[in-house]
């Protein structure tokens, strides 16, 4: 790893505890092990996969108008109508710009991965997976499938996934909230029928 800051990843770490709660920075570190963890096995660098779970969320905290301002700021291709008008998106982007920005990656893949990693979306990459299930299943996880879903992706990438993006919709289901189009297309991607997402992995 040779990432532009000058204190290389030690660096990296001490800026973005700055910018992050306790919980968010220990979720974050949480997120780049198991996403080195499951890297060899799709062939993705353990070092970009580290690096992309660490930095997924550095935008996360931010207050609404720091992240607004970045937000327009952004002008990578991650960035609709339908995520300008849910705020709680806006830290995928966003997150995008900081770590281009503030911590000197300048790996397309990282910065994709970071800018995918909570809606997902169609022909996702080995490196947006792996960031995608890891930041839902990492192991300070509470939730009820965050085990399961751990334990599959070391078996399949590919069905941690699916189960993902089956349990993102069923949570806005549950709420009455709309999904992203990204996140529509990638469970047609995976053949989940809207009909049918209560059913169990």
């Amino acid at each position: 790893m040779n990432p532009a800051h000058p204190e290389g990843l030690s660096g990296i770490k001490r800026k973005l505890r700055t910018l992050l709660s306790a919980r968010r920075y220990a979720h974050s570190l949480s997120t780049a092990r198991l996403a080195t963890e499951l890297a060899p096995a799709v062939g993705v660098g353990c070092q970009r996969a580290y690096l992309a779970g660490l930095l997924h969320d550095c935008a996360r905290d931010l207050d609404h108008c720091r992240m607004k301002k970045l937000l327009n700021r952004y002008s990578g291709r991650y960035l609709d109508a339908g995520i300008r008008a849910e705020p709680k998106l806006w830290h995928n982007p966003v997150g995008a710009y900081l770590a281009f920005h503030k911590f000197g990656v300048k790996d397309p893949g990282v910065l994709r991965a970071i800018a995918r990693h909570s809606i997902g979306g169609p022909g996702m990459h080995p490196l947006d997976k792996l960031i995608y299930v890891a930041d839902y299943c990492e192991e300070l996880r509470t939730h009820a499938a965050a085990e399961r879903v751990r334990v599959l992706a070391f078996k399949d990438l590919d069905a941690a996934v699916s189960a993902v993006a089956r349990a993102k919709l069923n949570y806005l289901k549950r709420r009455g909230l709309a999904a992203h189009p990204d996140s529509l297309a990638l469970a047609r991607e995976y053949g989940i029928s809207r009909l049918y997402v209560n059913s169990r992995f």
